[in-house]
């Protein structure tokens, strides 16, 4: 895969591993990276040469061999949108180009040889588009999957469901049906039970009884099947809770029920121990007891002459006060020696400890079930998985490690790939399973010499809920790599890397704050390795004078401030409800002002909310929109996620309620394909089918009341009468007839005519057409085009993942994700953007507001949450512990057991944890740290001009565990920040605040290389007549074997390559031995392969080595209208030694000359537009019948 050398390269060091802190340009040195190996090669003796020479017009295709990873599909779309724009500035006279300078500066450049190379370059993408290889890691590993299909056990043609939580929410409702069918309770019904006693346990004020309602809380804690942790455990798991005999796998709970024996036995150990310490406890009490020389608890413990727990209150009063609590419960009398408080203060904190200890292994026998839960479900989804042919795209780094475990020669062999050079940006976010799956195809390119690059920043890693693991990026990279990471020569005296967003006091703020972090955390190596070149510089040719930067720290009383500032803050303003907590009420109070003095220097554009979590956005976003309602003066322009939900839309609504007025028509027609036993989904339907003929009623009844008047006799007549008019659904009870509207004529309106395909999209489609034949819609249609535009993205999406889908299926997936599903905004306009820090990552504001900066950094103040630990450091946990544990079995250990994480930390403040266990908490405490830091970077360095930080102190004790403690301390002993004013310790600054024309001279003017065009209407066009429906059995097995059949000429590049694709697709199920079938190996050897191979003919001229083929691309070029893009994809273009051209289609169906003539006829023209002077002709080949013609319809001779 060397691309220029065949040889094996001498080892040169070719992986460029580029850290990075936020704000250096990362992506921008990616684009440059990508576009400079379009347009150079480096020999092997490491020498940079352009890819053509002079007046060379060959295809080259570099762009193939050329591979950009991003995290995110809209990542993607930006980088291609980029590299293209780049290209096209490169390749035009007189554009201007970031990128021009430094590639002209290479040996025998000069800047019309970079703009000859550019142009070619973007001629070859764009001609060539679908092979432009910029993706996500799933897409890519995705197009790996496919050549796997049957070592994964699925049909070549499965499908990928991308929403993973439909599809467990599909397996848990299986579940929740296949409860207590066998009339006994099996393991399962009991955990179930066990389930529902820790729900009801844990949160008894909010009444969680809903696990049967709809799965609700069931369903959040299935979702952890999706983790990676389980998606690795889940094997082990498997077979901890089961067995394979002859072949077939039987559930097996033996070993699960011993291991809650032996919990059961611990648990009696603990408590034993404790009362073998009460015992002497009473002991050491006894000369003071016996005298009247106690007082308080001890006294009355004493007294009872039992060996009773005391109450934990007390223990843990002895827990913090230690011998001083202690030497209280003695009387002054008794003149009691240290010796023997201290004694009672062992034992009373042994007590106090073996609490915990108890607690432990109570929690984990309670909680054991939830292991077999979520293999229990995990069963279901798997056959979820197989019933619809389908895969997760969350299974694809499980799968895609399975096929590498085959060696990556063997991969690159069966994908036939040609991507020689890998560049990975956002490295921080992959996980641990992602890089293994791409670390073999990495090496495979190192050692052809080949160039990549890894972009990252571990300091802006925040994505862990999603699997990220920055220890990947941050040490195993550099271990992994070491000799072949390169770093490019740099200046030893400049800071690690460039700051060219922010300002020169925000990066001096920056610097500033998280060196004192650091420091902070010295004794956590992680955090001191993450942040060890967290200092940034600045441009050289920067212009502190025009803009120098802003940034205010605000602690506390925060009206009186702005008072001072002169901003107005009203007395009684509340611009919040009682959905914001307590604490928040202030910053609410003064942001409208705020926002309004900020506005008088900056857009609403430039101006960028960041909050923790989506209940403070909302509270913003209502605290606005209060502001905006009661507010004389101006009003604040905002853009919220609220704001642009599809559900919000009244004429997606209008359409939803349409799709339900078909969804109740079927189902009470007796078309309903649910589960008979989903007594649930029966109940709601005819509820649904109720609430709709009332609806219905009452809409006939207030038609009528417009058109007659206010005549109160004649309205109550109305009310009869439209009562009697509402059609019946059949099957429904108590209804009348149809009356006077024709239901069914009603219905047929809404579906497609019999001639069209009835599909979920053409029925939305006929609906939008049924609302442009009104005026009054007309208009609203034409009006929110935008959220029309999405609706129907997300009903083709839904159709896509669903096998088409139903009506019911489709207001199954809207009801449930109604409350997110929203227009997707690129740019907010002249509106404040408002939004959580994970979505702002990547992102930049001119002035950044945090208005709620006071999340914790150490910990979460979450002390009941749960950890899964593995089976050796759990067993580490336990043999941790002063109980016997020597008749421990670890074969009936758990292979993950759930744990809470406070009793781990209590444990480990009692007993020191051994070193599995300890390293396992460590890693846990150590990972939400780094979350939380790096979540703060994030934040702190989006703003280009100004940063203003919201963070009040609270009566919280744990103050100075959030960011409000290090804020407040970094205040006052960071040495950079004033007080705003002489003498207050609230509010602080650093640089100096900007006029609007200092901040609008600041900002370069933008290059406009491509003009958005925005579209106003929604066209409907009707299916024509030509467009029919084929039902025959035969028609159908046609079609699909002219699909394998397509495909298989698809991958044939010239005649050495025919044995071995056909044995491929022999092997892969594409090829049958069924005679009868039109892509059976008989069919395929005489129609295909005897063609090719007979060395005459025009089809073995196709096919000649001698050619450059062009197989399956697509002619991307303008249409006929203003801003319309036309796509073209011959199936076949092919130029010969001489200069002739000749594309080919293939046919697999009936001669058609008029409109496959007509279609090549069109490929033609646009080649000639691409090789001008080139003779070019046209081919039609009807495989399946054995005939090929010219562009004009003229028969010629297959082989000749």
């Amino acid at each position: 895969m060397n691309d220029r050398n065949s040889n094996t390269p001498t080892h040169r060091r070719n992986m460029l591993v580029m850290k990075a802190s936020a704000g250096s340009g990362k992506t921008y040195k990616l684009a440059q990276q990508y576009i400079k190996h379009l347009l150079f090669y480096t020999d092997d003796s490491g020498n940079v040469l352009p890819r053509r020479q002079q007046d060379d017009d060959r295809m080259l295709n570099a762009h193939r061999q050329l591979l950009a990873i991003t995290f995110t599909n809209k990542a993607t779309a930006e980088m291609k949108d980029r590299i293209v724009k780049e290209l096209y500035c490169l390749a035009q006279e007189g554009v201007e180009s970031d990128y021009l300078d430094e590639f002209a500066k290479l040996p025998g450049m000069n800047e019309a040889r970079v703009r000859e190379l550019a142009r070619h370059a973007l001629d070859e993408l764009l001609f060539d588009y679908s092979n432009f290889n910029v993706s996500t890691i799933d897409s890519f590993f995705q197009s790996v999957l496919r050549n796997f299909a049957r070592e994964l056990d699925r049909d070549f043609n499965y499908d990928i469901q991308l929403e993973e939580d439909y599809a467990v929410r599909m397996a848990v409702h299986k579940f929740l049906l296949s409860l207590g069918k066998t009339g006994q309770p099996t393991p399962v019904d009991i955990w179930v039970k066990d389930y529902q006693r820790h729900l009801i346990r844990g949160d008894v004020e909010k009444k969680k009884w809903k696990f049967f309602d709809d799965g609700g809380d069931l369903l959040t804690f299935a979702k952890q099947i999706n983790s990676e942790l389980f998606r690795a455990c889940m094997k082990a798991v498997r077979d901890y809770l089961g067995r394979y005999e002859d072949g077939r796998y039987m559930c097996d709970f033996s070993k699960i029920a011993a291991f809650k024996k032996l919990m059961k036995t611990l648990v009696e150990r603990t408590r034993e121990r404790a009362a073998d310490g009460l015992r002497e406890l009473r002991g050491v009490l006894e000369p003071y007891g016996t005298t009247g020389l106690l007082n308080f608890t001890l006294k009355n413990w004493y007294q009872t002459g039992e060996l009773e727990p005391f109450k934990e209150g007390f223990l843990k009063e002895v827990n913090e006060k230690k011998d001083d609590k202690v030497s209280t419960q003695f009387s002054k009398k008794a003149n009691v020696e240290s010796t023997v408080v201290d004694h009672v203060t062992r034992l009373l904190l042994q007590q106090f400890q073996l609490i915990t200890v108890e607690k432990f292994l109570q929690d984990i026998e309670d909680n054991l079930g939830l292991l077999g839960l979520l293999a229990t479900i995990d069963k279901f989804l798997e056959d979820y998985r197989h019933e619809t042919n389908s895969i997760l795209i969350g299974d694809t780094n499980e799968l895609i490690g399975t096929v590498l475990d085959s060696g990556s020669d063997f991969v690159y062999e069966r994908v036939g790939t040609t991507i020689a050079h890998f560049m990975i940006d956002e490295f921080q976010d992959t996980s641990t399973k992602q890089y293994e799956n791409f670390k073999g195809l990495l090496h495979e390119s190192l050692d052809n010499g080949n160039f990549n690059m890894l972009i990252g920043d571990a300091k802006q890693s925040i994505y862990r809920f999603r699997n990220a693991d920055p220890s990947v990026f941050r040490e195993k990279v550099d271990k992994e790599y070491r000799n072949d990471i390169y770093q490019p020569p740099v200046d030893p005296d400049a800071p690690a890397s460039i700051n060219y967003r922010s300002s020169r006091r925000i990066i001096e703020f920056n610097n500033t704050l998280f060196t004192f972090m650091r420091e902070r955390f010295s004794g956590v190596p992680t955090v001191v390795e993450t942040y060890k070149d967290v200092k940034q510089g600045f441009p050289k040719d920067i212009d502190e004078k025009k803009v120098p930067g802003y940034v205010r720290v605000m602690l506390g009383d925060y009206k009186r401030m702005l008072h001072n500032q002169g901003v107005a803050a009203p007395d009684g303003a509340d611009g919040v409800d009682g959905a914001a907590a307590q604490d928040d009420v202030d910053v609410l109070d003064v942001l409208p002002d705020y926002l309004l003095k900020l506005h008088e220097r900056f857009d609403w554009g430039k101006i960028g909310v960041l909050v923790n979590s989506n209940r403070e956005g909302n509270a913003i976003v209502e605290c606005i929109l209060n502001h905006n309602q009661q507010t004389t003066g101006p009003r604040i322009n905002i853009i919220s996620g609220e704001s642009l939900l599809l559900n919000n839309s009244p004429i997606i609504r209008r359409i939803i309620a349409m799709l339900r007025f078909i969804d109740i028509s079927q189902f009470t027609a007796g078309e309903d394909d649910d589960d008979t036993d989903d007594r649930y989904a029966v109940n709601m339907q005819k509820k649904r089918a109720a609430d709709q003929r009332l609806y219905s009623s009452m809409n006939t009844f207030i038609e009528a009341v417009t058109a007659r008047g206010d005549d109160a006799v004649a309205n109550g007549e109305l009310l009869v009468k439209s009562l009697t008019m509402t059609p019946k659904c059949q099957g429904a009870e108590g209804q009348g007839d149809l009356g006077e509207k024709d239901y069914a004529a009603e219905l047929a309106t809404l579906l497609p005519s019999g001639y069209e395909l009835t599909t979920l999209v053409s029925i939305v489609e006929n609906i939008i057409a049924r609302f442009k034949d009104d005026p009054a819609a007309c208009a609203d249609v034409n009006r929110e085009t935008t959220f029309l535009m999405a609706f129907q993205d997300e009903v083709m999406k839904f159709s896509s993942q669903n096998n088409g889908g139903s009506v019911r299926e489709f207001l199954k997936y809207w009801d449930e994700k109604k409350g997110k599903l929203a227009v997707s905004s690129a740019d907010s306009g002249d509106a404040i953007n408002v939004m959580t820090i994970h979505k702002a990552k990547g992102l930049e504001f001119d002035c950044v507001i945090i208005p709620f900066g006071k999340w914790y950094l150490e910990g979460n103040g979450q002390n009941m949450e749960r950890y899964w630990i593995p089976k050796n450091a759990f067993i580490d946990v336990l043999k941790s512990l002063p109980i016997d544990t020597d008749d421990l079995d670890k074969d009936i250990v758990p292979p993950l057991l759930s744990v809470m994480k406070n009793h781990l930390m209590k444990l480990d403040e009692y007993y020191t944890l051994r070193e599995e266990g300890k390293a396992f908490l460590d890693k846990q405490l150590t990972d939400l740290l780094i979350d939380n830091l790096n979540k703060t970077y994030v934040a702190f360095t989006r703003p280009c001009s100004e940063l203003h930080i919201f963070a009040e102190s609270t009566e919280d004790k744990n103050i100075d565990k959030r960011l409000t403690g290090l804020l407040s301390d970094f205040a006052t002993q960071g040495g950079l920040l004033r007080p705003v004013r002489e003498g207050d310790e609230d509010w602080f600054e650093y640089g100096e605040i900007s006029s609007r024309e200092q901040l609008e001279a600041k900002r370069p003017p933008k290059k406009v290389v491509a003009t958005p065009v925005d579209i106003t209407c929604y066209p409907v066009t009707p299916v024509p007549p030509s467009i029919k429906v084929r039902l025959d059995h035969a028609s159908s097995s046609q079609i699909k074997a002219g699909i394998r059949l397509h495909s298989l000429l698809s991958r044939i590049g010239d005649c050495h390559d025919v044995d071995r694709v056909i044995a491929d697709a022999v092997k892969h199920g594409i090829i049958t031995d069924d005679p009868s079938d039109p892509c059976g190996l008989d069919n395929v050897n005489a129609r295909v392969r005897e063609p090719i191979l007979s060395g005459t003919g025009p089809v073995a001229a196709w096919f000649d080595p001698a050619n450059k083929v062009y197989s399956e691309r697509t002619i991307t070029s303008a249409g006929k209208s203003w801003g319309e893009i036309e796509n073209q994809r011959p199936d076949r273009i092919v130029r010969r030694p001489d200069g002739q051209i000749v594309v080919i289609d293939y046919k697999s169906g009936e001669r058609n000359d008029s409109k496959y003539c007509h279609q090549v006829r069109g490929y033609i023209d646009k080649l000639r537009e691409i090789f001008p002077g080139a003779p070019i002709t046209g081919r039609i080949w009807y495989t399946t019948l054995g005939l090929i013609t010219d562009e004009r319809g003229n028969e010629l001779e297959v082989k000749s």
